[in-house]
Order: structure tokens, then sequence, then C-alpha cells
């Protein structure tokens, strides 16, 4: 079969941030591979003729992404789905099905989510429940009517104008045995970030999963930890067959076993590879020999989830850390010039303008290169939006999938504070961080691009 992946243009979910900084976020903040997609096309490829269309990263129109799809002539179109960015992309979808009318199939967290009602929209014939890697194929072999689609598990799809959910799946596919996403498929010199040092980028898995509960975080807690060779393997196929000079681990926890990381640290050493790259940590899994160690295989930033600066609202939202902890990583990352961005939110539930006035100090105390700050939103399929539900007897993430329901409707749900209010907060938040005398000089210092600099003065503007 020829299959054609279509990844419409992305935005940031307009809930997080005001309207100028949802802007800059989405038009400059970080245009990265879609890795699921990429990781599918790979499976895929081994029996099929396998094309993706980038719409987001190349800024193609819904006419460019039309006529390629004309031309490639596949059997079927593929989609992978957020529920935050729902809408805009099924509106991509009917516009695409009126001039190619093709069966369309859809994956990712919203039809694993909410399955019954992405099928309400006609224009979306399958939906694959979960992990596709082993369901996607499965399903492909009936579409031509060669097997009956009730014995593929975990799909959804309308028969008679009645939903058929099939048995659910459990089997995982182990990413150790998958293979390196399909980098040859997509417009790898493309992809970047506002905060990156070098060009091209991409974003890369060394694991999956977090066996963690924090209250507001919806990710799997089936942990599976890639072979650290291997993680070494794919990143050198990244710089010497596409050039890449640096890499995002989109890991939840990189440093979830310091074994494993300091042998993939070791091995990049080894190599000599030269690749920079950062990840997502927590502060209480990294000590001062590791981070040593991430500085001498490349680490050029690291990421850690902060969130909020009174440690009783750490405790309700089950994000057990210690401040102390955390000032140590930031303080043995930055000896080791290394850059720290710390991931912050505000409107907990219950939390007063103080709190956030005391996280906003936080931020400045521990002396962070980057802050990211966003408004809490209760997203699907987490305990928070549990919670929520029973509290407020709505499934508003359900309605807003239905069409029932838009994204005024969200925010705030628990906080003490309104929406306009959290705005507020959140512009004098980031202007007071970011708008210091000693930290713009300090930043430029750093600056190592023309580049670089012109997206730190756009980024600027949109804080005004």
């Amino acid at each position: 079969m020829r299959l054609a992946f279509v990844y419409p243009p992305q935005e940031v979910c307009r809930i997080f941030y005001p309207e100028r900084i949802h802007r800059q976020y989405s038009r400059e903040g970080a245009i990265l591979p879609p890795l699921g997609i990429a990781y599918l096309a790979a499976i895929l490829e081994k029996k099929h003729t396998v094309k993706i269309i980038e719409a987001n990263a190349l800024r193609l129109s819904l006419d460019e992404v039309v006529r390629q799809l004309k031309e490639f002539k596949p059997d079927a179109l593929l989609f992978s789905l957020l529920t935050t960015n729902f809408r805009p992309n099924i509106e991509w979808i009917r516009a695409i099905k009126k001039q190619v009318d093709l069966p369309v199939i859809a994956g990712g967290p919203q039809p694993s989510i909410y399955p019954a009602e992405t099928l309400t929209y006609g224009q979306i014939d399958f939906c694959v429940i979960g992990e596709g890697w082993e369901t996607l194929p499965e399903l492909l072999e009936c579409l031509p009517g060669k097997g009956d689609c009730k014995d593929v598990k975990g799909i959804a799809y309308r028969e008679n104008g009645e939903l058929v959910l099939t048995q659910a799946r459990q089997a995982k596919l182990n990413i150790n045995d998958a293979p390196f996403p399909a980098r040859h498929l997509l417009p790898n010199e493309k992809y970047t970030t506002i905060l990156s040092k070098k060009r091209p980028i991409t974003a890369m898995m060394s694991s999956s999963g977090c066996p963690f509960n924090c209250l507001y975080c919806g990710h799997s807690y089936d942990v599976v930890l890639r072979d650290p060779v291997k993680v070494v393997d794919e990143m050198e196929e990244c710089l010497t067959k596409y050039g890449i000079q640096e890499v995002l681990f989109y890991d939840e926890i990189f440093s979830l076993d310091k074994h494993r990381a300091t042998v993939m640290c070791e091995e990049l050493i080894r190599r000599k590879l030269g690749l920079s790259w950062t990840i997502r940590t927590r502060a209480d899994l990294v000590d001062e020999q590791l981070i040593k160690l991430f500085a001498r295989a490349g680490c050029i930033r690291i990421n850690f989830g902060i969130e909020a600066a009174d440690p009783e609202v750490l405790k309700m939202l089950k994000r057990h850390m210690s401040l102390a902890r955390i000032a140590d990583a930031v303080r043995w990352a930055k000896r080791e010039k290394i850059d720290v961005l710390g991931f912050f939110m505000i409107g907990y539930p219950g939390e007063s303008i103080q709190g956030i006035q005391k996280t906003i100090a936080l931020a400045k105390r521990l002396d962070l290169d980057y802050v990211q700050i966003s408004k809490l939103v209760t997203l699907p399929d987490t305990q928070l939006y549990t919670i929520t539900k029973e509290k407020t007897g709505k499934d508003l993430w359900r309605d807003y999938v239905l069409g029932k329901a838009d994204f005024t409707s969200f925010s705030p749900l628990n906080s003490m504070l309104s929406a306009d209010e959290l705005d507020y907060w959140l512009r004098r938040a980031y202007r007071s961080f970011y708008f210091r005398p000693r930290y713009i000089v300090n930043r430029l210092r750093k600056v190592t691009s023309l580049k670089e600099f012109c997206g730190l003065v756009n980024s600027a503007f949109s804080l005004r």
C-alpha cells in the first residue's frame, strides 16, 4: 500500500498562555519533528511505501498538501491527533478529504481518550487506540478487504452507522525493538527551537514513561529504558546521515536510572561525536558527579520541573520535591556551564497572588538561565482532570471535542484568580524574570549567533 501521514500546522494550546506569548511560542518557540509519526513510518516502510507531508515545519498551505497527496496517490491518509489541537486539525482533515476522498486513520492521544467522540466526525474512518506500533500494521491488512477489522485489537470504527470498539490491546512493542525513526522522510533542516545553540536539531527518546504520579500529568506509568548504546548509535546516525548538531531528549526523566545515563555519557565521550544535547529530569535524580559527566559528554541544557515555590502546593500536587535539592541541582549545572531552564505553573487550586509572587521570586533567586511559565491546565487523562470532572460534573474536554465548549470554559477551573488575572500575572512573571538588567547583560554575553539574538529579541517583544 501507499500511505501518507499528514502533519498539519500545530500551535501551543491557547489556554496555557496570554495571547502575545501564545503567538510567539507557536510561531518561534519550537518547531520539532513528529517523532511518533516517524517511528510508525519506519515500521510501516518494511511492507509499504510511506510519505510524511510535514505541513507544520514546511509551513505548507492546504492547497500544497492536497497537491502532494494527488501526486503521491496514497491508499490511505494517517493523522496523529492531540486533544488540545483537535478542532484545528479536524478542519484540516475535513478540507483534505473533500478533495482526496480516501480512508482516514487517526491515532495519538485524542482517539485513545475519546474514540467514540472522534468518530462522530464522518471524515475519520478508523481510530487507533493506544500505541499503534502493532495495531496499525494489522489494521492496514484489513483495508483492502483481506480480513475482518473486528479481529484487530485496539481500534474503533463505524459499521452500518454503529460504533465498534474492538478488544483492547495489551501487548506493547518494546522501544528497544523498534527501528530508528524514519528521519529520511522529514525536513530535518527545518527543526529548531528558540533556545537552540546549533542547527539543525532533532528530538529523541532514550526512555518512555514515568513512575511518579504528579496530579497534573498524564504520562504512562509503564517505564521502558532503551539500551544506552543504541541511543548513542541513533545519535551518531543523526550526525553522520542527517547533519544534525543538537538533540532534544523527550524523556520525562532522563536520569531515572543513573547507571544507564552514565553508560550513555561514557559512550558519547568515547566516540567523540561532538553533539550537543538537552534533557528533562528531576532535581532529586541527579547528583554533582553525574552533572559533571553530562557536561563532558555534551549536555548544554537541563530542564528541571520546579513548578511552584510553596511546599504545600507541591505536596498537594504530589510533586514531592525539596526546594533545597532543586537549588543544589541548579548550582551544580551552572558550575559546569550547563544552562538551566525551570518549568513553573501558576493557577493551582487555592493559589493566591502571594503564592504566585513567591514562585516568581524563587525563579529569580535560583539564577536560572530560562523559565517557561504557564497556567495550570487540567488536561484530559490526568488525576487532576478526574477530580475536576467529579467536582464540576462536566467533561469539558469531551465537550470541546464535540464542539459544545470552547477554551473560555476551561480556565480557571480551580484557581482563586480569574482568567484575566492569571494572564496578567503570567505576563508580569515573564517580564519580572527576563527584563532584569543583570540578566539581559549576562544573556547577551552567551549569545552565539545572530539567529539566536534575533529570537531572543522577538521573544522579548512578545512579553511587552
